[in-house]
């Protein structure tokens, strides 16, 4: 049968096989490589210096205009793009300037950064007042971006954060509510997939979390923060989602208000406080900022709870002073009160406003007249606290401080506790209507409750 059909089979098997000729395309090549030789040299300085003008910029300086004017778009504030970052020689001054508890730390930290496989440092960082904690927070987070692997990032290697607004401030970074999307409702959810999907993919290059200001949080929020860490890393099993993270306080300082200290456990748990014991204490003793002995020793004293001797009491007395002479000498000094009450009653004293303020409430919901006048009545009694942060009697007067008391917006420092002068006031005309946090104030007739 393959007799028969030879011809007919050698035709179709050209179809699958290659007529390449070896011997033309050797001479080929060689022919190419012929006249290469006869090509002469590039010159190659012209194309080097193009390449050095495009990287370095016309006058030699580096060019990372793209670096620089990157947009931040994962949308979590609690990552940020790294700005200021130390020279080196400033880097390394700081770290000469250290004592031996703060060097040794620091130390601990590098030398984690360099292994592979190891415990995260999970640490309660702690000390008296002037014992350099943000000094050596700080330091610590310029730390963790010069030796992680993501040295060159766009974005911080860490998270820092603290309990208030003006400690987030004075760290640079966000509130804790903020940076773990803590609400203020005692059950914490599960965030949504996307949002969870936006924190794991921002987190990845993230090795440590800082939290500043640990004696104002609460038990509660302490373990938000731990649910919140295992459900961005996926880490169900481990203490804060396996990751370093260094809370720094005081626990001397005041507790949280209305709420358990975070060393205690959660009411509703009958484990107590595993967590907070599941961090490793360290302490700073030395105090950095009173080269005063006796001073220092007398704060700490007061710090601790401790009752001072007979020559450090007439010390502290040594410096009282009557209210005539602080009115003379030091006016502008702050004074500190233990009442609300009293604070109202000295700044009324204090000086004479140019415009008062008088809160317009706008009644809603009630049948009758006298129900508006009963809510009425309630609303006036009510404290600034309880009303918002919204005084029924605001008064104003140009080149007096003023002091802010909620979270406006902590990234440009409008935060609560933050201490402005009062530059300008604004007056509106009849016609204008009054705009209160994104809504307009209008006269409504009473009107019946109605519930949905």
């Amino acid at each position: 049968m393959y007799d028969e059909r030879e011809a007919e089979i050698m035709a179709k098997r050209k179809e699958f096989e290659s007529n390449i000729d070896i011997a033309k395309i050797l001479d080929e090549l060689k022919k190419i490589c012929e006249d290469f030789d006869n090509v002469d040299p590039l010159d190659t300085s012209n194309s080097r210096n193009d390449f050095v003008r495009n990287v370095l910029g016309p006058d030699g300086t580096e060019n990372n205009d793209d670096f620089e004017n990157a947009v931040n778009t994962i949308g979590i504030s609690a990552v940020r793009k790294r700005s200021n970052v130390m020279s080196k020689q400033e880097y390394c001054h700081m770290r000469r300037s250290t004592n031996n508890g703060q060097r040794e730390l620091i130390l601990e930290t590098i030398h984690w950064l360099h292994l592979s496989d190891s415990i995260p440092i999970q640490i309660f960082f702690t000390g008296p007042a002037g014992s350099g904690k943000t000094y050596v927070l700080k330091l610590l987070m310029e730390t963790y971006n010069r030796y992680t692997e993501q040295h060159n990032s766009l974005h911080n290697a860490f998270v820092a954060s603290a309990s208030t607004g003006k400690a987030a401030v004075n760290l640079g970074g966000v509130t804790v509510h903020s940076a773990f999307k803590i609400t203020q409702s005692r059950r914490i959810g599960t965030m949504a997939r996307e949002v969870l999907q936006n924190y794991r993919s921002t987190f990845t290059g993230v090795k440590c979390i800082i939290i500043d200001e640990v004696s104002m949080i609460g038990c509660d929020v302490l373990h938000k923060i731990n649910l919140r860490m295992q459900e961005i890393t996926g880490v169900h099993d481990q203490p804060f989602g396996y990751l370093n993270i260094i809370f720094c306080g005081d626990l001397h300082k005041l507790p949280p208000i209305n709420a358990s200290p975070v060393y205690k456990g959660p009411r509703n748990s009958i484990c107590g406080p595993v967590l907070w014991q599941s961090l490793d204490y360290y302490p700073l003793e030395q105090v950095m900022r009173q080269s005063d002995s006796t001073f220092s020793e007398i704060l700490t004293k007061i710090g601790n709870g401790e009752r001072l001797g007979t020559e450090q009491i007439a010390l502290i007395e040594s410096r009282f002073r009557r209210r005539a002479w602080c009115k003379v000498n030091v006016p502008a000094t702050v004074r500190l009160f233990h009442r609300n009450h009293d604070v109202d009653a000295y700044n009324n004293n204090a000086f004479i406003p140019e415009f008062e303020n008088i809160a317009d409430d706008k009644m809603i919901g009630y049948n009758t007249l006298t129900e508006v006048a009963t809510a009425r009545r309630n609303l006036h009694k009510m404290s600034v606290v309880e009303s918002g942060g919204l005084p029924y009697n605001l008064k104003l007067a140009v080149g007096y401080p003023y002091m802010n008391t909620m979270n406006l917006d902590v990234e440009d420092g409008l935060v609560n506790g933050a201490i402005g002068t009062l530059k300008y006031i604004e007056y509106l005309t009849e016609d204008e209507q009054v705009t209160i946090y994104g809504t307009t104030e209008v006269d409504v007739e009473p009107q019946p409750s109605t519930s949905t």
